[in-house]
Parts: C-alpha cells; sequence; structure tokens
C-alpha cells in the first residue's frame, strides 16, 4: 500500500515527538489498508520496519493517548484505536485524509487534462485554418481549371473539377457516377464548396465514420445535404463532465489572464 503525506503534518503535534516516533508514524501509514486499516501483530510490523518491538509499541501506545495539541479534535485527538485486543489498529482519521487525497487528486488531473485539452484546441485551430485556407486554394485551382477546360458551356465539364475535389476527400468511394449526377445537380458556387469539404472534414473526426459500412453514400449525402447537419457531440462525456470541464476551461483562463499569461 502507499499514502500521500500532507504538508499539515509538518505543523501538527505529531512533529513535536522523536525522530523514531515519527518514522513508526509514517510507516503505519503506509502499512495501512485503503480503510487505515493496520491488521498486523507488534512484532510482524517491527519485522517490516526494522525497529525493535519496544519502540514500535511504544508508539503505538502514544498514538492512543488523547492529544490535546492535536489538529483534528477526534477522540480528543487520539490517532489509533485497537480493532481487537490483541493486535490490530485503525488510524482515526485516515478516512478524513484520504478523502482530501482523492479530492486533491482528482483536481490536479483536471488542472493536467485542461492543460492538454488546451494545447490539443489551439492546435486544432491552427490546423482548422490550415485546412480552410488550402480548401479555398484548391477549391480556386478548380474553378479557375474548369474555366479553361474546352467546352466549358457543358455542366459536366465545368464541375468535373470541383466534384474531383470532393471525391477526393468523400472517405467512402462507391456509387461515384451517381455521386456526379447529385453534384451537377447542386451546381455548387465557391462558397459552397468549401462549405462541403470542411463539413466532411468534420464528419471524418466522429466516431461513426471510423467505420466505412456507417458512413452514408456520396450521393446520399449530397441529396440530404448533410453539411447542412449540426454534427452530435459523440466523445461518450456526460452533460456533467462537459460543464465541469467548461467551468475548469473558465478558471485556466481567468488566471492566465490575471498573469498576463498568453492563452
Amino acid at each position: 500500500m502507499y499514502a500521500k503525506i500532507f504538508t499539515q503534518i509538518f505543523s501538527s503535534s505529531i512533529v513535536e515527538e522523536s525522530i523514531e516516533i515519527r518514522y513508526v508514524w509514517m510507516c503505519l501509514l503506509v502499512l495501512s489498508d485503503q480503510e487505515g486499516i493496520i491488521d498486523m501483530t507488534i512484532p510482524s510490523i517491527a519485522r517490516r520496519i526494522n525497529v525493535n518491538e519496544d519502540l514500535v509499541e511504544k508508539a503505538i501506545q502514544k498514538f492512543m493517548q488523547p492529544d490535546a495539541s492535536s489538529r483534528t479534535p477526534t477522540q480528543d485527538g487520539k490517532r489509533l484505536e485497537k480493532i481487537r485486543d490483541t493486535f490490530g489498529w485503525k488510524i482515526i482519521n485516515y478516512i478524513h485524509y484520504r478523502n482530501l487525497r482523492d479530492e486533491e487528486t482528482r483536481r490536479e488531473y483536471m488542472r493536467s487534462y485542461m492543460r492538454s485539452y488546451m494545447k490539443e484546441k489551439r492546435l486544432a485551430v491552427k490546423q482548422k485554418k490550415f485546412n480552410k485556407s488550402l480548401i479555398l486554394s484548391n477549391v480556386k485551382h478548380c474553378l479557375a481549371q474548369a474555366d479553361t477546360e474546352a467546352d466549358t458551356d457543358t455542366d459536366t465539364k465545368r464541375y468535373s473539377s470541383s466534384f474531383a475535389l470532393f471525391w477526393e476527400n468523400y472517405p467512402r468511394k462507391v456509387g461515384k457516377a451517381t455521386a456526379l449526377k447529385s453534384w451537377l445537380k447542386l451546381k455548387p458556387n465557391n462558397e459552397l464548396i468549401e462549405k462541403i469539404l470542411t463539413s466532411i472534414q468534420e464528419y471524418r473526426k466522429t466516431t461513426q465514420w471510423q467505420d466505412k459500412q456507417y458512413i452514408p453514400h456520396p450521393a446520399s449525402w449530397l441529396n440530404a445535404k448533410r453539411w447542412e447537419d449540426e454534427i452530435e457531440d459523440d466523445t461518450g462525456w456526460g452533460p456533467e463532465f462537459r460543464e465541469e470541464l467548461k467551468q475548469m476551461e473558465q478558471k485556466i483562463i481567468k488566471e492566465k489572464i490575471a498573469k498576463g499569461e498568453k492563452l
């Protein structure tokens, strides 16, 4: 087992004891189970921590006595209580400090998670701007190419280049001829092409689109104008956890602003 030692211990009455007594106390914290139970005999404890039995017995007797200087007045400041007549003891305030440890661990996890989350979010924003710029560049190139092709009066010639860009980005390659008909029916302009391609990139991040059998046929996706749909959050996080993340993010932003740090 292990135990987290809080800094408050250095301002508690245990510090007034001899270094040997303090050593025994630290060892008892480590030897206890998750409920604060030390289910061992004095000889067994002595062997585990490599001290003589007299010291262990003396320390345990000390910890079972009232302590008027204790920070926690539970049971008059006693630190241990017997669980049976022959051997075995329970650390009285163990549950209290275990709960403090669990809460602090949770908060530290949230702080660490939010630091990672904010970093990934900034990278995602940069990547999204780059993708948008790349899409715009490709769209302009395709439209310019379409204008220079022969027989530009026909819809097939005019929109073939932009459809090729759509087909390249759409992850499920089935029913190309049908998809082309849907594309020609749309007659998308520059703005709509950008919107469609950006939407495809967002859909590709969802859990559903990780398995091709659940990705709609390209013609069906175009006919239903799925780029206009709101993409559902399928991360699996519940509303309470998302709200907690939001509050933590706001707190970190406020702290960074107060310190004059970059967001």
